[in-house]
């Protein structure tokens, strides 16, 4: 699902990480504001994205990590992603968003639509993790359409990460393509 992936809309481009995006990601994930629902418990570092990069991520064919641009002005301004991602399950974990300003919020929306139409071309169900006081987040993934998993957890380890409380949400292709068109026509995108 992945490698050298760019995906293109009317306002955005969404591309895979490389080392060029590492200073947009690093100030993000280092930002207070931005940061503090991210289980991230340490200082993003060069190093440390860098080594994340080369011995984790390129080695492993179940993670995507996209960096936004708007399209227009050539400006990185968030990341969106997946983890977990299982062929035979044709499931995995939606996530890794950060949005640098509330200005791209907009942006935010068609870049998010487009990584998710592109996604589920090889999923039927996608998890999400959120923590619990999160409240924007999960507003943001019940718009559109996930539902709070009151069952067995399918990623129980996601529970409590470096000290986030979180809940699971899924949302199948089936549910994410019914309120797909009402987002689209409430946001005008």
């Amino acid at each position: 699902m992945k490698g050298n992936l760019r995906l293109e809309g009317k306002s955005v481009i969404i591309e895979e990480i490389r080392p060029e995006f590492f200073p947009y990601v690093i100030k993000w994930r280092n930002n207070k504001e931005l940061n503090r629902y991210i289980n991230q418990p340490y200082e993003l570092t060069p190093e440390k994205e860098l080594e994340w990069y080369e011995n984790i991520y390129l080695n492993d064919s179940s993670q995507g990590f996209m960096i936004m641009i708007d399209k227009l002005n050539d400006i990185p301004f968030g990341t969106l992603g997946w983890t977990n991602y299982d062929s035979e399950k044709r499931q995995c974990i939606n996530g890794r968003l950060i949005l640098s300003d509330t200005s791209y919020a907009a942006m935010l929306m068609e870049g998010y639509i487009i990584l998710t139409d592109y996604l589920y071309r090889f999923v039927d169900v996608m998890y999400a993790h959120v923590g619990i006081h999160n409240k924007k987040a999960l507003q943001w993934n019940y718009m559109f359409g996930f539902d709070l998993n009151s069952g067995e957890w399918e990623y129980p380890s996601e529970k409590l990460v470096n000290g986030v409380e979180q809940c699971e949400i899924s949302r199948t292709k089936k549910k994410y393509l019914e309120v797909r068109d009402k987002v689209l026509k409430q946001f005008n995108i």
